[in-house]
């Protein structure tokens, strides 16, 4: 019977036609919304057979009506890889609306009619006014920014968030409430006694956010005193906020080039920014549950990349938020 058993399966495999052979999509390298009223370049990953051809179809959707749609073929290489670059096109939305669409993608082996891989991606589409509900929420929390570079505070007025800019004398004096927040491609050490007023402020209440970086060390506590020390900390390679609706950031540890690597002895513990590295993480959090202050560290690039797509708007403002519960 054994005999009989094999047989038949040896059978069954033999009849499998080529054209089943097992291929993967992926959408890892692309953002999970886009704008509408203007293209946009959507990355599709492929992993199958060594140096074959394959032809894909796509269509973009939204309640059965299709908004865009195309055809394309793509060469996978002797490791089976390819990738695939779609135009997506959505039609102009009122400035605060949100549609839910999908992308389906179906993949075919050269000549052949019968598909050998499809893939149904869930793609929210925004009109240009993505903050719109969180505006007015975030124009209670009294941003105070402090910006050398200027480019936070640009992309705050692009995006019409609420803020006032505060100088490093005006920082490090600090006395009024609201949300701290330092802007990106700051390095820490540059100003002098930076990050101890910062680990002060939190300890004293404040919320305190410091946006992606470029180099320094930060102490994730400066005083032998136990009661000084943050009553949390956590360090994440993902972005760790609440209510981020399902967006996802494409492949988060490729895009960073800066991140953060802690280092730890007898007396004390720090975390250093350091560029062009593999290792290390990209969120660093100090909570006091005393005074209910919290510290934020934040790595990736949300202001270099705030136009791409409707996520870096939603995370700025989730992150924004989240410094703030």
């Amino acid at each position: 019977m054994k005999v009989v058993h094999w047989k038949i399966l040896l059978l069954f495999v033999v009849l499998i036609p080529s054209h089943a052979l097992a291929l993967t999509i992926s959408n890892d390298n692309s953002w999970s919304a886009l704008f509408g009223g203007k293209a946009a370049q959507y990355e599709i990953s492929l992993l199958g057979l060594a140096n074959s051809q394959v032809s894909i179809h796509w269509e973009l959707s939204v309640k059965g009506r299709v908004l865009s749609r195309g055809q394309g073929r793509a060469g996978l290489d002797r490791d089976g890889l390819g990738v695939v670059q779609l135009t997506l096109a959505a039609p102009k939305l009122t400035p605060s609306a949100v549609v839910s669409g999908q992308l389906s993608v179906v993949v075919f082996e050269k000549d052949n009619t019968d598909p050998i891989a499809q893939k149904k991606i869930a793609l929210n589409i925004y009109g240009q006014d993505v903050l719109w509900a969180e505006r007015q929420a975030l124009g209670t929390r009294q941003i105070q920014l402090f910006d050398p570079s200027q480019a936070t505070a640009k992309a705050f007025k692009s995006l019409q968030l609420p803020y006032n800019l505060i100088s490093k004398s005006q920082l490090l004096n600090v006395a009024t409430p609201g949300l701290i927040v330092i802007g990106t491609g700051l390095a820490l050490n540059d100003v002098r006694g930076l990050t101890s007023v910062l680990l002060e402020l939190a300890r004293n209440g404040q919320k305190v956010v410091i946006l992606k970086p470029v180099s320094g060390v930060f102490p994730l506590y400066d005083s032998s005193d136990f009661t000084r020390f943050p009553t949390a900390m956590s360090l994440s390679d993902h972005l760790p906020l609440p209510q981020l609706r399902g967006l996802t950031w494409p492949e988060l540890n490729s895009t960073l080039t800066y991140r953060l690597n802690p280092s730890y002895s007898d007396s004390e513990a720090e975390v250093e920014v350091i560029p062009e590295t593999q290792t290390g993480w990209s969120w660093l959090q100090l909570d006091y549950a005393g005074s209910g202050g919290r510290l934020i560290v934040c790595t990736v690039p949300l202001i270099e990349r705030i136009d791409e797509s409707p996520v870096p708007q939603i995370v700025l403002a989730r992150l924004l938020a989240n410094a703030s519960l």
